[in-house]
């Protein structure tokens, strides 16, 4: 077939729409009548008009047929489709009335809420407020209480080396090799009390000795009195913090009463609103269900117009494509061009070789001699099953 199209001079992009017609849903053949018009259509439809006998044109005429019969559903499918979108555009009712009839009465009972939630809104506010002021009052309680804690631990600590290290370093009464591991602790407790730097250079000197002096003894006495006087300080910051973590704890209790007035109000202003707004919840659904059928309406709309523009490029697609490469295979007929003054003079030695015998034929011109006998054959083949 590939080869008797290119005889033809047909290629297969212009045959390739005819097939796709012809394979068309619309075309609405049986398989078995598809198959037999595919079998004889290359032999038909690509001989030239003028040249094509009768069996091949009762291909070409059944194929014209199909394709009109295709054009002229898919242009029912676009008048049914245009028809539906003049009903639902003819029948638009008064939707868009109804819908602001709606909006309107929601509103008119959304301002019954309007008051209650302005009342609500200041509840929650004072809440807020209530609520910020048992936060702050509770964290500064609880600065207050890690403040005291810390006081007490520093106390506790500066006690343990006075009572312990310092003493034992003090009276001589430690071990031998004992004296440096109880010098650190009075150390890092003179740095935390800021003892002055003379001191603090020459007091592990003087802890460590067993036999001192009377400067190391005005050392140990000088060191022991600011180390006693830190610890009193500390104990003097206790007892502040104390005073002061009870009046936290007096705040945060007056706080929590407040907050809890305000809650109690909050409650209160949210049951009201809440009272309102079911007041009108009708006027709502009906307008938000009037608004869904003005919203399903258009989309009912959009959709037809959209099958409509489908259908309406399908029509014109057949035809501008299928059809009019169809019209232009059918409609194809031989070009004959005028004999040149040199084939005139040849045409009676042409005349006379046409009376020789056909062994006098080239060779190279008998596989395209045998292409029509074969078209011929299978053309009438088909035509006669179709007949059938």
């Amino acid at each position: 077939m590939a080869d008797f199209l290119k005889t033809q001079g047909v290629s297969k992009a212009s045959f390739q729409p005819v097939l796709e017609a012809i394979h068309h849903p619309g075309a609405d053949l049986s398989e078995a009548t598809r198959k037999m018009i595919l079998a004889a259509l290359p032999w038909s439809l690509a001989v030239p008009a003028d040249q094509r006998h009768e069996a091949q044109q009762a291909i070409v005429r059944m194929t014209s047929e199909i394709v009109e019969a295709v054009m002229a559903k898919l242009q029912e499918s676009l008048a049914a489709e245009t028809g539906k979108v003049d009903e639902l555009e003819g029948s638009k009712t008064t939707l868009d009335d109804t819908a602001q009839k709606a909006e309107a009465a929601a509103a008119e009972a959304s301002g019954i809420v309007e008051g209650s939630q302005a009342r609500l809104a200041q509840a929650q506010e004072a809440q807020a407020a209530k609520t910020a002021a048992v936060q702050d009052a509770e964290a500064a309680e609880k600065r207050v209480a890690a403040e005291l804690a810390a006081t007490r631990a520093s106390i506790t600590e500066f006690e343990e080396v006075l009572t312990n290290s310092f003493a034992k370093l003090r009276d001589a009464t430690f071990e031998e090799g004992e004296a440096e591991a109880l010098v650190e602790p009075v150390l890092a407790m003179g740095r935390a009390c800021s003892l002055e730097d003379s001191l603090l250079a020459t007091l592990p000197a003087c802890l460590a000795r067993r036999e001192r002096g009377a400067f190391d003894q005005q050392v140990l006495e000088q060191a022991e009195q600011t180390l006693r006087q830190k610890v009193a300080g500390f104990g003097e910051a206790a007892v502040a913090s104390e005073a002061q973590f009870a009046t936290c704890q007096a705040s945060v209790g007056a706080a929590k009463s407040e907050l809890e007035a305000a809650v109690g109000a909050q409650s209160e202003a949210a049951e009201q609103a809440r009272s309102a707004e079911e007041q009108s919840s009708t006027a709502a659904a009906a307008a938000a269900e009037a608004r869904r059928a003005v919203t399903d309406f258009q989309a009912k709309v959009a959709e037809a117009q959209a099958t409509k523009e489908q259908s309406r490029e399908a029509a014109e697609g057949f035809k501008s494509y299928n059809v009019f490469m169809f019209e232009m295979l059918r409609d194809a007929t031989s070009q004959k061009a005028e004999p040149s003054t040199e084939e005139a003079v040849m045409e009676p030695a042409a005349e006379a070789e046409a009376d020789e015998p056909a062994a006098a034929i080239p060779a190279p011109q008998e596989p395209v001699a045998k292409i029509p006998e074969q078209a011929r054959a299978e053309v009438a083949q088909a035509v006669a099953v179709l007949g059938a």
